[in-house]
């Protein structure tokens, strides 16, 4: 059998190219038939163009069809004017349209003209070469094996060999890199920095190398001699970036290390907490937030190792079993003045007994968003007379007036800071009992007792004054709802020369008016809390910035719009967090 009679078609000595146009109907002598056919019409056209010429030429054009301006038909003499026969208006018209068809057509024929010129030249212009194939050398003319790192030949033309790629190479790095233009700010960017109450503008050099470090924290082998307040703060901000884990716990693991506040143990694991009394034995104070790795031997190597250990701070520490709690206090309990349990079920009454006994020393004790905690725990804290800030706020369980009232009589003579937030039934009964029996409370936070009365709060204050009570440094009232412009005159009146925080979230009986007496009565007035008080306006935010507020939060306050003044009475401008609608 022939190898003609083969599947590929290929004759004699054509190319594949020749045998793929020839599939296509596309051969030389077509596109030498259609040249002549071009150039056949080119010349038509030009004949019927000079023959239009001419013509015009000799017959005048009255009425300035050609484009004459009124100005050149004025050249015209009288004699001729009347020697001329008027052509009909109807006949110039159609003239006219004539010759604008005549020359789209021609328009037309040259775009096609150029078309077919433009397919002519990409159909026979020279293929890339595919990787693995032979070509010559755009530069030097040279046969050489193309390949996938082949670079294009002068304007584009051809392929390079590699030694003239090299110094093309060569000729491009020493050109200077383009300059990297500024990330632009988008406007979600602006709005969350301005909701957030960022400042903006340049910061301090500190500042900035603190943020650097913690960018770049995955690449740091040790933090150097630096302040402990710069190591919490660098800690602070790659735990908010979730950045804090095995690798870079042991930045802040140095011996010489007294306090440890680690802000996200998320990525932290169980062997990780057991570094910690390896490397710091003398560790006094230890905070951990999100410690879900936290488990029963983690807490009971810590009553081993912590010999100095006199403040611990659990927060998410769900693992920890009742009877691991129960061993702790048991061993280290005799060393503890500071103590947090906060967001576990992992309580019983037999926990909390064991602590009010084992930790008599206990000064500052934190029990909060404990789902099991109930007037049947509440009733142990009695025994802890030496307690100078208690926190048992959004008890998973019923913390009533009638559990409440008897631990404030037994421990409330020393009390200064008392957090009461989320226990929704509390009331009247345990106002009274805060004003009878916490003579020297400074910081106080009652957020979310939807029971309290405006005159209650009145009641507690007035006690307070008559009691000797020096005034509040901080009180938060949010969410009390039946709190209006009277319960407010009465807490000025009392803390005006000492308040310095101000929480009044929705409370939504409150007039502008009756923050207004607030700025001018408190002048120690720093941080305010208005979100959701639908009477804060413009003018309101003025009169509190002009008192020396630094900080207000205005999250839910419609009237407040981007005109509002809020340089400060001294200088500077307050910060206004939660503002709506503004992003510059």
């Amino acid at each position: 059998m022939s190898r003609r009679a083969g599947g590929s078609g290929i004759r004699g000595p054509n190319s594949a190219l020749t045998d793929f146009l020839r599939e296509r109907g596309i051969s030389a002598a077509d596109i030498a038939r259609r040249a002549r056919e071009r150039a056949a019409l080119a010349a038509s056209e030009a004949e019927a163009a000079g023959e239009g010429a001419s013509a015009s030429g000799a017959t005048p054009d009255p009425i300035g069809s050609s484009g004459a301006t009124p100005t050149s038909s004025a050249a015209v003499t009288p004699a001729e004017s009347s020697n001329s026969t008027p052509v009909p208006e109807s006949s110039t018209a159609g003239a006219a349209r004539g010759r604008r068809s005549t020359t789209a057509l021609a328009a037309k024929k040259r775009k096609k003209r150029n078309d077919d010129d433009e397919e002519e030249w990409t159909m026979y212009s020279a293929p890339i070469p595919n990787p693995g194939q032979i070509s010559h050398c755009a530069e030097c003319g040279d046969r050489f094996t193309v390949t996938t790192y082949s670079k294009a030949g002068p304007n584009g033309e051809g392929l390079l060999c590699a030694k003239c790629g090299k110094k093309v190479g060569a000729k491009d790095k020493d050109k200077p890199a383009p300059k990297k233009r500024a990330a632009k700010r988008t406007k979600r960017d602006l709005t969350r920095t301005l909701l957030d109450g960022a400042q903006t503008g340049a910061g301090t050099l500190k500042s900035y190398c603190i943020k650097l470090v913690a960018k770049f924290i995955d690449h740091v082998d040790e933090l150097g001699d630096i302040s402990t307040h710069d190591m919490d703060q660098i800690c602070q901000i790659i735990s908010r970036n979730r950045s804090l884990n095995s690798s870079t716990l042991k930045l802040f693991l140095t011996p010489q290390t007294t306090k440890l506040c680690l802000y996200d143990c998320a990525k932290v694991t169980e062997q990780d907490l057991m570094e910690i009394p390896r490397l710091i034995p003398g560790l006094k104070h230890l905070d951990l937030t999100h410690a879900g790795f936290m488990t029963d031997s983690v807490l009971s190597y810590y009553a081993e190792k912590f010999p100095n250990l006199t403040s611990l701070h659990m927060r998410g520490a769900f693992l920890v079993s009742r009877d691991a709690l129960i061993s702790f206090f048991q061993h280290a309990g005799s060393r503890l003045t500071s103590f947090t349990l906060s967001s576990t079920a992992r309580t019983s009454e037999a926990v909390i007994g064991t602590l009010v006994k084992h930790c008599p020393t206990l000064e500052h004790l934190t029990l909060s968003n404990l789902q099991r905690f109930d007037n049947a725990h509440l009733s142990h804290l009695s025994g802890l007379r030496h307690l100078k800030s208690l926190d048992i706020s959004y008890a998973g369980g019923e913390i009533t007036d009638e559990a409440l009232v008897p631990v404030l009589q037994a421990i409330g003579g020393e009390l200064r800071s008392l957090s009461l937030a989320g226990n929704y039934m509390l009331g009247a009964d345990t106002a009274n009992a805060i004003g009878n029996h916490c003579p020297i409370l400074r910081e106080l936070n009652l957020e979310q007792l939807e029971e309290l009365e405006d005159k209650d709060i009145i009641t507690l204050f007035s006690k307070w004054a008559r009691n000797g009570n020096s005034g509040l440094v901080d009180i938060n009232l949010s969410r009390v709802t039946e709190l209006t412009d009277e319960g407010l005159a009465a807490v000025v009146m009392h803390s005006k020369g000492s308040l310095e925080r101000l929480g009044v979230n929705s409370c939504e009986k409150l007039t502008a008016e009756g923050l207004k007496k607030v700025a001018v009565g408190c002048g120690k007035l720093k941080e305010v809390d208005t979100g959701f008080v639908r009477a804060v306006g413009d003018e309101a935010v003025e009169v509190l910035a002009g008192a020396g507020v630094k900080r207000l939060g205005v999250w839910g306050c419609g009237r407040v719009t981007e005109a509002v003044d809020t340089r400060l009475g001294e200088g500077g401008k307050m910060v206004v967090v939660g503002r709506e609608g503004v992003v510059a």
